[in-house]
């Protein structure tokens, strides 16, 4: 599936104020548009671009919302400074540190809000669909 973006607001960051950070944003393919976005921190647009590549691989609003999600943070020089994910199974885990022995990780068991809460709203086929993520206690009132 092929998609465009319409428009995201500062694809990194919309200042909301000095300290907050938000990125609305609106994406359309032949048979879907999808309204999506998160308040939160530099996190935010790393993680609605791995619910945008899940919504390209064909998940639904909510499957590609609940999802497991990570960040990485860099140092100073842009060198990978640290690993953050959520519910990486033993193996994932495991390889991972094998891979990056000099990396600091940090697991979470289970969703966490720390991944941003991305809510979402779409017309696809000309449905109507909601998801709200649960990581914020996110609902929909119109939901498929």
């Amino acid at each position: 599936m092929s998609f465009r973006i319409v428009i995201i607001f500062s694809f990194f960051t919309v200042l909301i104020s000095s300290k907050r950070l938000c990125t609305p944003t609106i994406l359309e393919t032949e048979n879907a548009t999808w309204v999506l976005g998160s308040g939160g921190s530099n996190r935010i647009p790393g993680i609605l671009m791995q619910i945008i590549r899940r919504l390209n691989q064909g998940c639904s609003l909510k499957e590609a919302i609940v999802s497991p999600r990570f960040h990485t943070n860099l140092d100073i020089d842009g060198q990978l400074k640290e690993i953050l994910a959520e519910q990486l199974s033993e193996s994932d885990e495991s390889l991972l540190r094998l891979e990056y022995p000099t990396i600091d990780f940090k697991i979470f068991n289970a969703l966490n809000l720390y991944f941003g809460g991305v809510h979402m709203v779409a017309m696809e086929r000309g449905e109507l669909k909601g998801f709200g993520d649960p990581r914020r206690n996110g609902f929909c009132l119109y939901s498929y």
